[in-house]
């Protein structure tokens, strides 16, 4: 699962005031994860079964929301559209976009969501958000078509980060999502999810899976005898809370 924690979102430099305070929020990130190996347990991967529970039962409402759009067949999504794949001239007209390996076909509505600069998991400035909505429609997209609902693009955009997986706070863009297909409360909506039998099914499935306790404990005491007692003090401390309260999420406010 490398880095993806449901209810760990990890630290994003734009949430702290300064580049210090953003190195001990990692740190402390780094410390909370270490203990029982939180990204590769089976509650980390049950929760991510949640986030594919979510996404199949929502994206066929999605759809409907493309009826208004005339586009033939779908259009192709590049997935990686950050800076080191845009090359510019000298009046800054794109001449070229590298990378395609990855693309897809996506729905039209996709195409009104502003990518993330300089990397696609970073979220879009109101700036270039309102840039983009400009250019798009200056360029005649969708063939000069009206009332084109780039308001919508907020709700497309944390889709993908979901389906990639490619992003950084993934509780965060799951809040979004179900908020706005829903305008329901996420640890609500999840506790409805767990109650089916699918769910059920997928953890009967991945208690067979589940890492052996030694060994857990062995790669937390080399990790906490290179940062100190006190770090694993504070991240146990974290532990316990998340064991009481299955709804904590480790977030900025640490």
């Amino acid at each position: 699962m490398e880095h993806h924690l449901l209810h760990g979102p990890v630290p994003v430099l734009q949430e702290y005031n300064d580049f210090q305070q953003y190195r001990t929020a990692t740190d402390r990130w780094n410390d909370y994860v270490a203990i029982g190996s939180k990204t590769e347990s089976t509650d980390n991967r049950l929760d991510y079964a949640l986030v594919g529970m979510a996404l199949k039962e929502n994206v066929p409402f999605l759809t409907e929301r493309d009826n208004h759009i005339k586009c033939d067949g779908f259009p192709l999504c590049h997935p990686d559209l950050s800076l080191q794949n845009i090359f510019v001239d000298d009046e800054v007209n794109i001449t070229c976009i590298i990378d395609w390996a990855f693309a897809s076909s996506v729905p039209p509505s996709m195409l009104l969501v502003c990518p993330g600069l300089p990397h696609p998991r970073d979220r879009a400035q109101p700036c270039l958000t309102k840039y983009f909505t400009e250019a798009f429609i200056a360029a005649n997209g969708f063939s000069c078509e009206k009332d084109l609902c780039f308001s919508d693009s907020s709700m497309f955009c944390t889709l993908s980060r979901l389906a990639y997986l490619d992003g950084l706070q993934d509780h965060i863009y799951l809040s979004e999502f179900v908020r706005s297909c829903l305008g329901q409360e996420t640890n609500l909506y999840i506790r409805q999810l767990k109650d089916r039998e699918e769910f059920k099914e997928f953890a009967r499935i991945l208690v067979a899976y589940e890492t052996d306790e030694e060994s857990l404990k062995e790669d937390e005491k080399q990790y906490f005898s290179c940062v100190g007692s006190e770090r694993f003090t504070l991240s146990q401390h974290l532990t316990v809370i998340k064991e009481i309260n299955r709804d904590f999420v480790a977030d900025k406010r640490l």
